[in-house]
């Protein structure tokens, strides 16, 4: 069943600024996006062209792992049948791979760029594939697309508003607004001194992880069984 407009409006927020921060902090350390495929294969090319393999190779691993993450996400929903139970289990995943990567810049644990890049990459496409299976249907990954939506429907009711004849796209986009606020916002803390991006980056993970337990699971529950 669709999840609540407002409950999954938040949550889609949650999840984009988590992309957000997780893309700007990764990108720092390794010039990698973890959350932004597109961007990776472009660099990819760059880094082919003028012979820097190892560069090169570790943009395949980010894409590998961002395969993988995607998999483990079907794997635990077919593997343990009960959608409850399965999405739990995902959420908590994901958010305790992240949780780690933050622990370990806070308290200055060594790790590997590799490392960085294979946890950070799983973790992105767990959430691109869980999103959507817990109602998000916006992409909280996908920014190129969402401002391509958000800007071609705000058009649309502009021209509309003003007479001309109505074209397909006039809903407001409201959830990708939502997502490139989010996602801005997650990647302008990159500004801050990255002694600090950890703390928020734990912090907006937390959040995401309570409100999912607290809220977002509990209002799904509820219109399953008023529906």
């Amino acid at each position: 069943m669709p999840a609540l407009k407002n409950d999954t409006t938040i949550a889609t927020g949650l999840l984009s600024l988590i992309a957000g921060i997780t893309d700007a902090f990764v990108y720092q350390l390794s010039a990698i996006f973890p959350a932004n495929m597109t961007g990776n294969f472009v660099v990819f090319a760059i880094d082919s062209s003028k012979g820097h393999v190892d560069a090169a190779f570790l943009k395949l691993v980010a894409l590998v792992s961002f395969v993988l993450g995607i998999v483990v996400v079907y794997t635990i929903l077919y593997q343990l049948k009960l959608t409850k139970n399965a999405i739990r289990s995902i959420i908590i995943l994901h958010a305790s791979i992240l949780v780690a990567l933050a622990l370990c810049f806070i308290f200055t644990v060594s790790l590997s760029i590799p490392v960085l890049i294979i946890c950070s990459t799983v973790a992105m496409g767990m959430q691109g594939a869980f999103a959507e299976e817990i109602g998000v249907s916006t992409p909280t990954l996908v920014l190129t697309g969402n401002i391509t939506k958000l800007f071609s429907s705000e058009m649309a009711i502009f021209y509309e508003k003003r007479g001309q004849e109505k074209v397909v796209q006039t809903k407001r986009p409201t959830r990708q607004l939502v997502v490139c606020i989010g996602y801005f916002a997650g990647a302008a803390l990159s500004v801050l001194p990255k002694n600090r991006v950890p703390f928020i980056w734990l912090f907006v993970v937390l959040l995401w992880l309570i409100y999912y337990v607290k809220f977002f699971r509990k209002e799904k529950s509820n219109q399953l069984f008023t529906s």
